[in-house]
């Protein structure tokens, strides 16, 4: 029996090429810090390691991270997920999004979830790409700051443990009818809303003075 070769054309091309955009497959390599988020093959899933540091486009500057990597779409329409797989803690497990249109890629949006981990504050600061929800263990004057402020609204809440000190809100919080007071030997609850409005800064709110 004679056997007849199928022939492969234009529309065959076309084909596999919008086949491959949307079917993630891997790609045996794995990047480091110096290769860009950006550059990650469409229609694929890579790996990102660093011991050392986030690279310049990556979601966090973790010292010590692991991403895998998938992104997808057509052309100049192009939509990347990152989802951290190594560091412990509150950052593991943690997913990223962006968009490029044309040759421009949206800043990197973290994802919330209703199981997500509570982050520990260290030295007073709250960092903005790894956690809505914050707690802190305050026996010291303390001041508090923000760290990798998102550039849209981002908003969070902080539970603290006041057990001495000082407490000292993070730069541009606004309070309605004053800051109130927060009495050692007992805990808190503080609410934070990035401003978007007026001179910026944080909108804040508080329980103060639960049981401790």
């Amino acid at each position: 029996m004679k056997h007849v070769g199928r022939r492969t054309d234009a529309k065959d091309v076309v084909a596999k090429e919008q086949l491959d955009a949307y079917v993630p497959m891997a790609v045996g390599s794995t990047y480091a810090k110096t290769d860009l988020m950006a550059d990650a093959p469409v229609g694929r899933w890579v790996s990102y390691l660093t011991v050392t540091g986030g690279g310049t486009d990556w979601p966090t500057a973790l010292t010590v991270a692991y991403w895998n990597v998938l992104t997808f779409g057509l052309g100049s329409r192009t939509t990347q997920f990152a989802q951290e797989a190594f560091q412990t803690g509150v950052e593991v497990g943690g997913i990223f999004v962006r968009a490029k249109h044309d040759s421009t890629w949206t800043p990197w949006k973290r994802l919330a979830s209703h199981a997500e981990a509570v982050a520990s504050v260290s030295g007073g600061v709250m960092d903005c790409a790894i956690a809505n929800t914050f707690s802190a263990a305050i026996s010291a004057n303390t001041t508090l700051s923000f760290s990798n402020i998102p550039s849209g609204a981002y908003s969070c809440v902080l539970e603290i443990n006041h057990t001495g000190g000082a407490i000292t809100m993070p730069s541009g919080t606004v309070w309605v009818g004053g800051t109130p007071i927060f009495t050692a030997g007992t805990r808190h609850l503080i609410f934070f809303q990035r401003a978007t409005l007026g001179t910026a800064g944080w909108y804040a709110s508080a329980l103060a003075g639960f049981a401790a």
